[in-house]
């Protein structure tokens, strides 16, 4: 993975996509892969957000 500097959620899409790209080197693939990841970690934040505020 490259060293630059993320500072968008653009950004880190792309990064992943990118990343997914060259494990499995095909376009519909890491297209496909970027976007469970993405919605996995939507979703991870929603559930801590959940936790956190039933905690308070």
């Amino acid at each position: 993975m490259s060293e630059d500097r993320i500072s968008t959620l653009g950004d880190l899409v792309l990064r992943i996509y990118e990343e997914y790209l060259d494990v499995y080197g095909d376009k519909e693939i890491a297209e496909l892969a970027t976007s469970v990841t993405v919605n996995e970690m939507l979703l991870e934040s929603v559930h801590d957000q959940g936790r956190r505020h039933e905690a308070a």
